[in-house]
């Protein structure tokens, strides 16, 4: 009898342990920065017009890897969705992205992009969602870096605020 409870105790402190530990998700003011590599590949635009090129109203998505921050380990998926928008201010495209960190959880971001402009850096989305250890919302800051073969190569900082 005292080896079932000492087993039941040691399981119920495991699991409120495993909940603690999963409930805590990611902490206040922390921070990740991730590599992002847009397969050009698998780009796609769906001419609703009919006009030939991207135009406002016109969806697209792009599917990528995403790299640990300064090494070549793949870490996870990145799916960027959008409708082109070509407005006066700038802005080209209004996007939902989501970033799948293999085994932690997933990231995803709203917001609108400069598209293609050469030297724009720097441009904020706010973080929507999350799951896993990355429980929490807040902004996720952009820094194009492009390569000789795809412009849209990117770093992004995610902050969480809560």
């Amino acid at each position: 009898m005292r080896k079932k409870s000492l087993l039941v105790l040691v399981t119920v402190s495991l699991l409120v342990f495993s909940v603690l530990l999963y409930a805590q998700g990611t902490k206040r003011g922390q921070t990740l920065t991730v590599h992002v590599v847009p397969d050009l590949s698998t780009f796609s635009l769906v001419d609703a017009d009919s006009s030939g090129g991207p135009t406002a109203g016109d969806p697209f998505d792009v599917q990528g890897d995403i790299f640990e921050q300064g090494t070549s380990n793949r870490i996870g998926d990145f799916v960027c969705r959008g409708f082109w928008i070509a407005q006066p201010d700038g802005d080209f495209t209004s996007v939902n992205q989501s970033f799948e960190i293999d085994g932690r959880g997933a990231i995803y971001v709203v917001g609108n992009e400069p598209g293609s402009v050469p030297g724009v850096s720097g441009f904020s989305r706010a973080i929507v969602g999350a799951t896993g250890d990355f429980k929490g919302s807040g902004e996720a800051i952009i820094e194009l870096v492009p390569t000789a073969t795809n412009p849209f190569v990117f770093n992004i900082t995610f902050n969480f605020r809560d």
